[in-house]
């Protein structure tokens, strides 16, 4: 095919190349770029084709200099403007027209940048650099005379040679030719110092004979500093030297002009002492060395490890974050790496060296800070990367201290930077000796390293209800070394990342031997400590250095759990509307709940649930021929999710006359449900009783719970559930935050929908679940969504925060001192807000969570521009089609804005804090969908600047929706349909 005669325009976007063709062009094919490099010619196909733009991918692309690109069907190629330059992570790429009016791509390896001669800088001051690129040939730099180092002084570089940047920011530049290349050094000389001192960075040297200096620079590959020369002393300032880009450890070298002659050297002493000249700058046998950074050098693989020798340290102090160690030899530098046990995970730190006692001391303070994470029992093998007189070698530390046949003898105190106990989570570190005197690691809870540390096993042994509304427990705990530890009292504490409740319960001790200490201890519901939810069981101990520590109950036997799971309805303890009972936890111990009595757990409805299990044995096979269907959403009180949008399609078109949807009686979206009565299961009937006990499958946008109560799963109908497959519609997009208690091994899901592959290969990722667990299909409630903004008067902006665990059970005069009210009360009742607002017709529709039904009416809000809404008070499908834009922090509902093709801003006043203590599975810096704002004055800054945008998405939002949704069309009820029947054959 002949080429046609076409303008297009050409552009970089994050990376890729961006084509975009006229309305003339004709797809009578597919274009392919063309880049052509000498004789190479590499063709890539589009990986993206949207309306009229065809974005080509370069990450396959050779770095090289002038490579012309041409599309396979068209003749001219437009550049958007005379020169572009993006610079990214690894690479440097430049778009230009050369003389021949040939469009040419330049894409230079990030790490020549050091390379290059800056021009200008942008607004965010970010050097650019002229193209196309100086390269390094050769790491050499070899002057021959003082004429032509200054005649390349500020000369723009057109050509192939040697570019060095100075201390002062000089950047000196030798061309190369073919005669130059010959050229030979006209002397080579060991230059003597008779005199040598340093001090303050300084480093001042005296040669041996006279001279007559014209010139001398200390250099070592392509690093250089300029010597001041005083008759025959120079002195070399290396107060600057941390400036200079580093490179791998080694030889300096001297050069003098003296007499107009070049001579170049080693510069040697004839004393054989250490000389610690700055911080990264050691003289050692007579060689003048750079320490280097060496964070940038390549570890070698891991196998390396594993055959590495030992070298024998002392350990001499280990505070919070810093190790000190004392070598058996003299280092010159030394690093230490931490690689996690079972894993090519690394972490280094540069020693602090202590030349003359050997000593090498490792800050790893801020890497512990940044490691609080709850990511239980994390060990890492401790290694030595040594710079030494015999060379550098990687070592396995061992210690000297004697192995003792008890095993805490082998473990430091805890490690922790203050002894305030902000939450049981908080991750602590400790050392210790393996069996083979290996040097390692350990991170984990505080009551977790104590157990370890002092080899102890604990258990709940039995359980009563007693009189006086109060549960009586009995706990042991034994091991070989409880005399190291002093016990106090048996404790209840709060299930809460951020906060620390606790609630001492009267203990009696029963018995206390070497081994074994068991003893009983009483909790009370009416206790006012006690706030919602879940509450484990501690004691606390003091150690050995006097500290007060806490262990955590770890089990409970199977008597206590089999009592629990038999009289689960009636082991409840009821006061003044609060509730305090017992339940099994997935690790197979006791904890309990505390929360206020639910409407639905009355001795009626516990009445029907057992009568049902009666029936449903009778009728049994009766009722698992139906093979009943069931779905509901969160907390069987809504009709709006995916479950809603997928029964109404199974209903509508049916699909399954045996698919059933649970709803409270009470919930306000009943009335969605009208015309489809036949096969509604009204909550806590006795027919849905008897249809829960039968279902074959739960298929629901809320884990299974939600259908019958989150609080209770030892019952006989909760342990029924924990067995019926669960299709997961989920209620939203994932990936703002983690949630473990979907990951696979927690046993709560089977089949899992998801809106695209992006979010497909999280779930096999990241929750551990094979290919076959996992359909791409998108949201059901999609298939509803269309753009509604024309339905209303003014323009909406919906809000919608997102609930943080740590605030379950918070009072409202607690509430109102968090963060997170005075950071939305401060940006709801912003004037400038409310002046942005009012003047371009714009108003709020604030939606709070389900969990904040208590903190409503806290919040002042101004009613002329806000209009505020708890959960289910209206329909927030529709209210989410009617906005225009949307702000919330982590929500997945920020999906459902960014489907709609509409503008969305992430509000994460608390990120660091929301990641530390949910985290995310999305890298926030680079995968987010939205504008990032931190505080209420951005984020009104950032609404206004989208108004007068007429709330139109910015370019970069758009090209990243091709990577989050596979499905745009409407048949996603469909697809799950097909998927559900797939799976279960």
């Amino acid at each position: 095919m002949s080429k046609v005669m076409q303008e297009t325009s050409i552009q970089f976007i994050n990376g890729d190349i961006s084509v975009d063709l006229d309305e003339k062009y004709k797809f009578l094919k597919i274009p392919n770029l063309l880049v052509k490099s000498n004789k190479k010619v590499v063709k890539i196909e589009p990986y993206s084709i949207q309306d009229r733009r065809l974005l080509f991918s370069l990450s396959k692309i050779f770095f090289g200099i002038k490579q012309t690109i041409q599309l396979d069907t068209v003749s001219d190629l437009t550049v958007v403007s005379n020169k572009q330059i993006q610079i990214l992570s690894n690479a440097v790429l430049s778009l230009e027209v050369n003389e021949f009016g040939e469009l040419c791509l330049n894409k230079i390896a990030r790490s020549e940048l050091s390379l290059l001669s800056p021009y200008e800088l942008n607004v965010d001051q970010e050097a650019m650099f002229q193209l196309p690129a100086v390269r390094l040939l050769n790491k050499t730099i070899l002057f021959n005379d003082i004429n032509q180092w200054n005649l390349f002084k500020g000369s723009e570089f057109g050509a192939f040679g040697y570019l060095i940047r100075t201390t002062e920011g000089i950047n000196y530049f030798k061309e190369i030719t073919s005669s130059q290349t010959k050229r030979t050094i006209e002397s080579q000389v060991d230059f003597i110092v008779d005199k040598k001192y340093s001090a303050d960075n300084m480093l001042v040297v005296k040669l041996a004979w006279p001279v007559q200096l014209e010139h001398a620079i200390i250099w070592m590959n392509d690093c250089l500093i300029n010597g001041e020369i005083s008759e025959n002393q120079i002195t070399f300032d290396f107060s600057q030297f941390e400036e200079i880009p580093f490179y791998r450890s080694g030889k300096w070298h001297v050069q003098i002009i003296a007499n107009s002659k070049l001579s170049i050297g080693e510069l040697s002493f004839p004393e054989e002492d250490l000389v610690y000249i700055t911080k990264n700058i050691v003289i050692s046998n007579k060689k003048l060395y750079a320490l280097g950074d060496l964070k940038f050098r390549n570890l070698p693989s891991a196998k390396v490890f594993l055959t590495s020798e030992n070298i024998t340290v002392s350990t001499i102090e280990s505070t919070y974050g810093l190790l000190s160690l004392k070598f058996p030899c003299q280092v010159t530098q030394a690093q230490l790496i931490l690689k996690r046990r079972g894993k090519s995970i690394f972490k280094r730190f540069d020693g602090d060296i202590d030349y003359d006692n050997n000593l090498a001391s490792f800050n790893m303070s801020l890497y512990f800070d940044e490691n609080t994470k709850i990511l239980n029992g994390r060990r890492w093998d401790l290694y030595v990367f040594l710079y030494a007189d015999n060379g550098e070698n990687i070592y396995h530390l061992i210690t000297d201290r004697k192995i003792e046949a008890q095993k805490y003898l082998n473990y430091s105190p805890l490690i922790q930077k203050n002894i305030t106990r902000d939450t049981t989570y908080g991750q602590k570190f400790q050392y210790y000796v393996t069996g083979n005197k290996h040097l390692a690691l350990v991170k984990n809870s505080e009551a977790k390293l104590i157990a370890e540390r002092f080899n102890l096993k604990t258990e709940i042994v039995n359980l009563k209800m007693i009189t006086g509304g109060q549960f009586q427990i009995t706990v042991n705990v034994c091991g070989e070394l409880l005399s190291e530890v002093i016990f106090k009292h048996v404790i209840a504490v709060n299930r809460n990342t951020q906060s620390y409740y606790k609630v001492d319960l009267p203990t009696d001790v029963v018995k206390s031997t070497e081994t074994s200490w068991t003893a009983r201890a009483n909790l009370r519901l009416d206790n006012e400590k006690f706030v919602p939810f879940y509450w484990d069981i501690y004691i606390e101990v003091i150690d050995e250095n006097n500290r007060l520590s806490l262990i955590k109950i770890e089990k409970a036997t199977e008597k206590v759990r089999s009592l629990v799971r038999r009289k689960a309805l009636f082991l409840q303890v009821r006061k003044a509307g609060k509730l305090l009972a017992p339940y099994v936890t997935v690790g197979n111990n006791l904890a309990f709940v505390y929360h206020p009595v639910q409407d639905f757990e009355t001795k009626l409805n516990y009445f029907k649930e057992n009568l049902a299990r009666v029936i449903e044995k009778v009728f049994r096979k009766h009722f698992r021929n139906k093979k009943i269907w069931i779905s509901y959403e969160k907390n069987a009180m809504g009709a709006h999710d995916n479950a809603y949008a997928f029964f109404e399609y199974m209903y509508t078109h049916k699909k399954h006359d045996q698919f059933y949807y649970v709803i409270r009686k009470d919930s306000p979206e009943l009335k969605n449900l009208s015309a489809m009565s036949d096969r509604v299961l009204k909550f806590m009937s006795l027919k849905y009783f008897i249809y829960m006990f039968s279902a074959e499958l739960f298929i629901s946008s809320d884990t299974k719970y939600h259908g019958y109560n989150l609080h209770q799963r030892d019952s006989h109908l909760g342990r029924r559930m924990a067995r019926v497959k669960e299709v997961f519609l989920q209620h939203g997009v994932n990936g703002l935050k983690q949630v473990p208690a979907f990951h696979k091994k927690r046993g709560l899901l089977d089949y899992i929908i998801v809106p695209d592959e992006y979010e497909k290969q999280m779930v096999i990722n990241q929750w551990g679940y094979d290919d076959n667990q996992v359909a791409v299909t998108g949201l059901a409630r999609w298939d509803k969504y269309s753009d509604l903004t024309d339905t209303i008067a003014h323009r909406q902006i919906f809000v919608m925060p997102t609930w943080r665990k740590w605030m379950d059970g918070i009072s409202p005069e607690k509430f109102v001192e968090t963060p997170f009210y005075q950071q939305y009360q401060e940006f709801l009742s912003s004037p400038k807000l409310k002046e942005i607002l009012t003047k371009y017709n714009v108003k709020i529709a604030f939606f709070l969570h389900p969990y904040f039904k208590n903190y409503v009416h806290l919040f002042d809000v101004d009613e002329s521009i806000i209009d505020q809404h708890s959960y289910l008070d209206v329909d927030m499908g529709q209210e989410i089609q009617k906005s225009s834009m949307m702000i919330s922090d982590y929500s997945s509902v920020l999906w459902d804005m960014y489907y709609l093709k509409k503008p969305v801003i992430f509000y994460q006043f608390d990120r660091s804090e929301y990641l530390e203590t949910e985290k995310s599975y999305m890298d926030y810096e680079t995968e987010l969908f939205g504008d990032q704002t931190f505080d209420s004055q951005s984020t009104i800054e950032a609404i206004e600047e989208y108004i007068r945008r007429n709330f139109s998405e910015k370019q970069q939002y758009i090209d990243m929706r091709s990577k989050y949704f596979t499905y745009m069309d409407k048949h996603n009820s469909e697809r799950i349909y097909r998927a559900i029947k797939f799976w279960k054959k």
